[in-house]
């Protein structure tokens, strides 16, 4: 759903319905929609395994929580583009609970996120295969987790815009051998030098840069 006349809950149902059998919900780009919806949301639809909030920028942590807490099911998909007041504290919360079976998420624009989500991303997903970390405020340390990381299958990693990734993270993308897609556009404190020698280290893998 995308729609700007959409307006935040002002009152909830003591008895809400629960819809278990809906798996895939988006709700992008409504600027009235904030925390108090998002969490009714993930009451009522506790088995969700696609999401996408890409856009809304109003919600924070305490939206994105209880509808975490609430999933009963295996999220997989997990789009968060735009959430620009999401924190590492939701992030963490989302990957210890569906750390073994979440695949792809976004956290494009999400600049309150540091290296403090990329070490618990390391430490619990499984089964992470593309990770969008565009404009976030992530350094060589996260970049250096995910790549000591042995039990990731990251495909498609996206460090665009990302100005605290240094030359210092060259080496540690270099030893991400299952990668197949790097976006370093913007990393401009890399330098081209530093993405030829990765090109050459990484040369099965289609870098933008």
């Amino acid at each position: 759903m995308k729609c700007t006349g959409v307006k935040d809950v002002c009152y909830a149902p003591a008895q809400l319905p629960v819809c278990k059998s809906l798996r895939f919900l988006t709700i992008k780009d409504c600027p009235g929609f904030t925390d108090a919806s998002l969490a009714v949301v993930g009451m009522i639809c506790p088995q969700l395994e696609q999401v996408d909030l890409s856009g809304l920028g109003e919600v924070t942590d305490n939206g994105l929580l209880p509808l975490i807490k609430s999933s009963e099911g295996s999220l997989v998909k997990v789009d968060l583009s735009g959430c620009k007041n999401i924190t590492d504290v939701a992030v963490s919360s989302l990957v210890k609970a569906h750390g073994k079976s979440v695949k792809q998420v976004s956290l494009e624009g999400c600049s309150k996120i540091t290296d403090a989500s990329l070490f618990c991303i390391s430490e619990n997903c499984t089964e992470l295969a593309e990770l969008d970390l565009s404009n976030c405020m992530v350094s060589d340390s996260g970049v250096a987790s995910l790549a000591s990381a042995k039990h990731f299958k990251l495909r498609v990693l996206s460090l665009f815009g990302c100005s605290k990734v240094t030359q210092a993270s060259v080496q540690f993308l270099g030893s991400m051998g299952k990668l197949e897609g790097l976006n370093l556009q913007y990393c401009n404190m890399i330098g081209n030098h530093n993405i030829a020698s990765l090109e050459k280290q990484l040369w099965w893998c289609d870098i933008l840069a």
